[in-house]
């Protein structure tokens, strides 16, 4: 494509050479802005079927294939949507392993849930395209007539319990009840939708948020963060769905959002183009990363490079946690970022979190754009320690926090990890600096009310980190990012989904 750089099969970072392993192009569609393809994998214990699966959709098909035959057709290709006047294209799907069999959600376009079986999909017949639901939830969109754009499967409920995202700004939640068992292409029972004791959905959480765009659980099941319409990410205590806190874009719509393997951190991406990561401790944003050149479509952390380490200076202590995050976007690039959080272990104990947040630094190599991190820090010092005749004579709008305890997000000093750790330790020390950490009340204070959705920062104000690897890999929008412990995959918004294998696990036989 003129203008354009060349799709990459190989990348380079830190711990080695990534390298395309194989692609799936079956049932490749043209673009279509909505038509998203999303990747699922699932893993079948036990009988004939045993295996791990990918599930994705592509247009108007689910398809699943195994996992470890990615340059293969499908095993098995459904369609949902036969008539094009209908808008019943999947949209999302999630897998969890019950002990009923129901283990696969399917969420669509229209509004509907299906629940299926992924064993009896691949016991149909061969060449068989009509799939096989046990139950259809929301049916002729009788609870929400707006697109489901997650599906979630309720921590701690041993797949008795699910949740369904709308871009109404809803969440249906649903509980499995005898209704649903069995194998069948009916539609729940009647009984199923009344308002009677156990209905479904069970319960209604509504959110004024012009719309959810994506949702995902904390990996202690205790929290749920929602990525939405008006440009917040906001963090929901669950079951109860008391709203706990969370952050504002820069700009648009708020597109994705996940969750750190240690539930620390969040990251979201959206379209104002930027990585932005959140310190749930601390409740501020920590830093942005800019890289794409339009909007970020999907984050996710890579668990098996993220690690935990300590260090020990004069007179201190430092506890370093590494992550390493992906973003993908509609510009067709991967990027790869690398972050580095420096904590405080006596604050930590102190408060029986993580928190304590000292510094935020970046491995890339490339330069890192200057911020002014004793401005942000002054800002913030003004604001949650204020002098009295500051407070008296601080006049409406001057402060970034409201009335009723809005937080700020406060950029923080950045440095490069490349060198060495004398320029790692340059940047200011938060603690040093400030007295009393953002989410350590004061002594005395009265009890702080639940965290509304803090304002974004000014560009000027903002912590850039660059990425460790950008390259375009797709011709097409990328929809998909997926990590797994040997490879990374990716999905495209016209169904191709690429398998990048990790450094070291090619066979001296294939192409480096």
């Amino acid at each position: 494509m003129a203008g354009h750089p060349a799709v990459k099969s190989q990348f380079k970072t830190a711990e080695g050479r990534y390298a395309l392993h194989s692609e799936k192009t079956t049932g490749l569609v043209p673009f279509a802005m909505r038509r998203t393809t999303r990747l699922t994998i699932a893993t079948l214990h036990g009988g004939d079927e045993e295996g791990m699966y990918m599930v994705y959709n592509v247009g108007d098909y689910l398809h699943v294939a195994p996992f470890d035959a990615t340059d293969k057709d499908p095993v098995c290709s459904l369609i949902f949507n036969p008539s094009a006047v209908r808008d019943g294209h999947p949209s999302c799907h999630a897998y969890y392993p019950t002990k009923d069999g129901l283990d696969l959600l399917v969420g669509f376009a229209n509004g509907e849930i299906a629940l299926m079986s992924l064993r009896a999909q691949l016991q149909a017949p061969p060449g068989n395209t009509r799939p096989i639901i046990a139950a259809t939830l929301n049916a002729d969109q009788m609870h929400d007539s707006s697109r489901c754009n997650a599906v979630l499967w309720a921590p701690r409920s041993n797949g008795s319990q699910f949740l369904a995202c709308h871009a109404s700004g809803s969440i249906l939640v649903y509980k499995k009840n005898p209704g649903m068992t069995g194998e069948g292409s009916g539609k729940l029972l009647s009984h199923l939708s009344s308002k009677s004791t156990g209905s479904n959905p069970s319960s209604t959480i509504s959110l004024a948020c012009g719309g959810i765009n994506d949702a995902a659980f904390c990996p202690d099941g205790g929290r749920l963060a929602v990525a939405c319409r008006d440009g917040s990410v906001r963090l929901l205590e669950w079951p109860s769905a008391a709203c706990l806190g969370g952050y504002q874009s820069y700009y648009g719509a708020a597109l994705c959002v996940c969750w750190s393997p240690d539930a620390a951190l969040l990251a979201s991406g959206g379209e104002d183009d930027l990585v932005t990561v959140y310190s749930v401790a601390d409740r501020q944003v920590v830093a942005f990363g800019e890289g794409h050149a339009s909007w970020v479509s999907r984050v996710a952390f890579d668990p098996w490079l993220c690690t935990t380490s300590s260090s020990s200076g004069p007179g201190c202590q430092v506890q370093e946690r590494f992550y390493r995050l992906g973003s993908v976007g509609q510009d067709t690039n991967l990027c790869l970022w690398d972050l580095v959080i420096e904590e405080d272990p006596a604050v930590n104990a102190a408060t029986g979190q993580t928190g304590g947040l000292k510094r935020v630094a970046s491995q890339s190599q490339v330069n890192i754009p200057t911020v002014s991190s004793s401005a942000n820090l002054a800002a913030h010092q003004q604001q949650h320690h204020p002098q009295p005749e500051q407070q008296a004579a601080a006049a409406p709008g001057h402060s970034r926090s409201t009335s009723d305890g809005a937080l700020a997000g406060v950029g923080t000093g950045i440095a490069s990890s490349s060198g060495n750790s004398s320029n790692r330790t340059a940047s200011g020390n938060l603690l040093s600096l400030l007295k009393q950490q953002p989410h350590q009340p004061a002594a005395g204070a009265a009890p702080q009310q639940a965290a509304p959705v803090a304002l974004s920062l000014p560009r000027r104000e903002m912590t850039m980190l660059p990425p460790v690897m950008q390259h375009r890999i797709h011709v097409e929008p990328v929809s998909e990012m997926l990590f797994t412990e040997e490879a990374i995959f990716t999905g495209c918004c016209s169904g191709q989904i690429k398998c990048w294998l990790r450094p070291g696990l090619l066979s001296s036989e294939e192409p480096s």
